[in-house]
């Protein structure tokens, strides 16, 4: 929990600046793409992930690598590139001093894609809302499809995703990968 946590960093976007904040090491194992998120968390987040070989620890705005406030309702997602071997900062915080409980998830990234068609007509779906939801049923990403109705969703750690569309009324989900 944050409720306890003082302020000794800084980051650049969210009005986190002064707020309580909690900075975790990562030591990249392999070269590659880690996301990191806070979906769980009780309260509004902001992640930043840091040099530390720039300013040392804390981190500020002038070692920050990535930055992310609300990626998903309240919470929030960063995706940065590591060199095994290297030191990151995490800093999670709070919008403008919030503080809560919250949930650190570090993994190498993934993503989910896919085209959405109708059924009847086998034609693809352009400009249509696609929500990815986790196993536990959290919206973890959403965006829209393309011209030829082509979705992806980057930076999601690895896992279990289910994908449905929202179109407000139009369009039923039918049928996805044989299930329905």
């Amino acid at each position: 929990e944050i409720f306890t946590a003082t302020n000794d960093g800084s980051a650049s976007c969210g009005a986190s600046e002064g707020s309580p904040d909690v900075w975790f090491r990562y030591v990249a194992t392999a070269d590659g793409r880690i996301v990191a998120n806070s979906v769980g968390s009780d309260y509004d987040t902001v992640l930043s992930v840091h040099d530390p070989t720039i300013n040392g620890c804390p981190g500020e705005e002038s070692d920050e690598i990535t930055c992310n406030d609300d990626c998903v309702d309240l919470q929030s997602c960063v995706g940065f590139d590591v060199i095994s071997g290297n030191e990151y900062l995490i800093r999670m915080s709070g919008f403008d001093g919030e503080t809560g409980n919250f949930v650190l998830n570090v993994a190498p990234a993934a993503g989910i894609s896919g085209t959405v068609t109708d059924a009847g007509t086998s034609a693809p779906i352009p400009f249509l809302e696609v929500d990815i939801f986790n196993s536990t049923g959290g919206v973890v990403s959403y965006g829209y499809t393309d011209a030829a109705g082509n979705y992806t969703a980057d930076n999601l750690i690895e896992g279990t995703y289910f994908a449905t569309t929202n179109s407000y009324g139009e369009y039923i989900d039918e049928l996805y990968d044989n299930i329905v």
